[in-house]
């Protein structure tokens, strides 16, 4: 069977691993893989558009399940965007203009004005979409509604810029799939989860895990498409402009810090780590 999805409900195997899916960030494929290895009875899937579980306080669910984010480089991630969905960042707000209306094959200055049109306040459209999914999901907020518009004191913009600047990865959610490196962030992930679950059968599924690492899956061709050097050496034309990248490293400069990405369409720095959190389980 297939996962859960919100908002019908959390899985009903305690702890639950939950994927946090953020836009651009991997989040289809880290579905499919998680949805290949993890048994699904232990498996929730959460899209950035909806909050992790509407019945209950986000700091309670956090404290009760394993959290999974999605990750990308912040400049690659702005890009894809940019490709695929540009008009997402407007869709909230009554500005945009032409800016939501890219067009396909779009040059960096028009890429640059997206980029400036989508930002929030100065902050870039990642880092905004970052905080309202992880950081503060009870300012999510409807389409047909402004972002800030409800309990200004509590999602503000000074809130979003203070949020951000104070986060770390590690208290955000329990661990983390990176684009450039989600296989073997996949297999640090899965190690911890299982450990929430002593000697239970089903929870991972290492031989799928295994076939995946070793390149026998369709699952892995895909991954490899969507890795190509092509993608990238795309990437790097729009940011040989200076301008450009440092535009992004300025707007999305905490997600850049605290993920240890330090240039755009380049892995993260920082190795992910094999970690433990003692948690409730009921």
């Amino acid at each position: 069977g297939r996962a859960a999805a919100l908002p019908t409900g959390i899985c009903p195997r305690r702890p639950c691993l939950i994927l946090r899916r953020i836009s651009k960030a991997a989040g289809t494929y880290a579905s499919r893989l998680l949805q290949r290895v993890v048994g699904a009875e232990y498996l929730t899937v959460v899209k950035d558009d909806f909050p992790v579980d509407p019945r209950t306080p986000y700091a309670e669910t956090r404290a009760r399940h394993f959290l999974v984010g999605t990750m990308r480089n912040p400049c690659s991630m702005s890009l894809s965007l940019a490709r695929h969905r540009p008009e997402k960042p407007f869709l909230a707000r009554k500005v945009g203009g032409d800016a939501a209306r890219l067009r396909p094959g779009f040059n960096g200055s028009e890429y640059r004005g997206w980029v400036e049109a989508a930002m929030v306040g100065d902050v870039g459209y990642s880092s905004y979409s970052f905080w309202a999914s992880f950081l503060k999901p009870e300012c999510l907020l409807p389409p047909e509604q402004d972002p800030f518009s409800e309990n200004p004191r509590q999602c503000s913009a000074q809130t979003m810029r203070h949020d951000l600047a104070t986060m770390s990865p590690s208290a955000v959610a329990d661990c983390w799939l990176r684009r450039e490196s989600v296989l073997p962030d996949l297999r640090i992930c899965l190690t911890m989860f299982e450990r929430l679950h002593p000697g239970e059968a089903g929870v991972v599924n290492w031989k799928v895990v295994e076939d995946i690492e070793r390149g026998g899956t369709q699952i892995t061709t895909d991954l490899r498409h969507s890795l190509s050097a092509e993608k990238e050496e795309q990437c790097s034309e729009i940011f040989q402009e200076p301008e450009i990248e440092g535009l992004l490293k300025r707007a999305d400069k905490h997600l850049f810090h605290a993920f240890g990405y330090s240039k755009c369409c380049q892995p993260s720095e920082r190795p992910l780590r094999l970690t433990s959190r003692h948690r409730a389980t009921h």
